[in-house]
This record gives C-alpha cells, sequence and structure tokens, in this order.
C-alpha cells in the first residue's frame, strides 16, 4: 500500500519527526512512505484532492491562522474520502495552559484528529494513524471483491 503524509509547514520543524516517526507507523513492512512538503495551505489542499487516503500534517502558524483552518475544515468536510489530520502548533504559537484544552477541543471539532505541540509528541498517534493505513487497506480489498463480483455473470441476480 502507498502512504502518503502531506505535511503543510513554512518551515522545517516538523519535517525531521514525520521522516522519523511516519516510517514506525506503517500497517506492514512493504507498505510505501511518502513524505510530500507543501508550502501553503492551498496547495496542500490541491495535492489532497489528488491523493486519498492521507496522513496531513497542518502547522498552525501564530499569525494568520484563517488559511489553514479554513482548509482543515473543506479537508474534513470530504466525507468518506476525508484525510487523516493533525495540527502541529508552531514555536510561536504558544497557547496558554488555561485554554491549551479548549483550543483542542475547537480544532478536534475542525476536522482535527490530534495536536501536536513538540516533533516528539507525534510519536503519541502511531496506533491512530496505523488504524487510518489499515481501515484504508481493508476498503481498497473490499473494492476490488466487489469490482470482480461485478463481473461474474451472476452479478445481476443480486
Amino acid at each position: 500500500m502507498r502512504c502518503v503524509w502531506l505535511l503543510c509547514e513554512s518551515g522545517n520543524r516538523w519535517r525531521p519527526a514525520v521522516d522519523h516517526f511516519a516510517v514506525q507507523m506503517l500497517p506492514a513492512a512493504d507498505d510505501v512512505l511518502e513524505i510530500r512538503s507543501i508550502a501553503s495551505p492551498e496547495a496542500c489542499l490541491a495535492a489532497l484532492a489528488q491523493q486519498v487516503p492521507a496522513v496531513v500534517l497542518w502547522e498552525l502558524p501564530a499569525a494568520g491562522a484563517g488559511p489553514v483552518l479554513e482548509s482543515i475544515s473543506r479537508a474534513a468536510a470530504r466525507g468518506a474520502n476525508r484525510p487523516l489530520q493533525f495540527v502541529a502548533l508552531s514555536q510561536e504559537s504558544v497557547v496558554p495552559i488555561g485554554i491549551a484544552d479548549e483550543v483542542e477541543l475547537n480544532l478536534r471539532e475542525l476536522g482535527v484528529a490530534g495536536v501536536v505541540d513538540r516533533p516528539v509528541s507525534l510519536a503519541n498517534h502511531a496506533a491512530m494513524v496505523r488504524r487510518y493505513w489499515q481501515q484504508n487497506q481493508r476498503d481498497d480489498n473490499l473494492s476490488a471483491v466487489r469490482e470482480i463480483w461485478d463481473r461474474l455473470p451472476w452479478a445481476g441476480d443480486r
């Protein structure tokens, strides 16, 4: 299976963590990992339109977070084809301790599966990412079975 990560960040803070941990999140040893760094939220959405399933890590900047939040919402609205989305807080976006939980809850309502504040905390989501890939692999297998079934002579008798 081809497992694609889309990394939407302005710098290079999160790329080493994704390079390191994404390999550990693959469901099988023969799966192929592809990681794409994309600078703008709009370009990330365009790439996502071409690639599903995908895991997306959005860097949330301290200033000008609107385009990222809009892109997260648009990606989450894709129904069954939605990606698994995470938000990475930039070093500048310091969230006061008293409202950190509220910010995370709001992001989850927007369609985010998890929030990471340090690159090493990405590893905490390994089981969720692995389940996402396994579920999508299962859907691919079911699609193949349905496709074969539809070609059988008695398929119209259902």
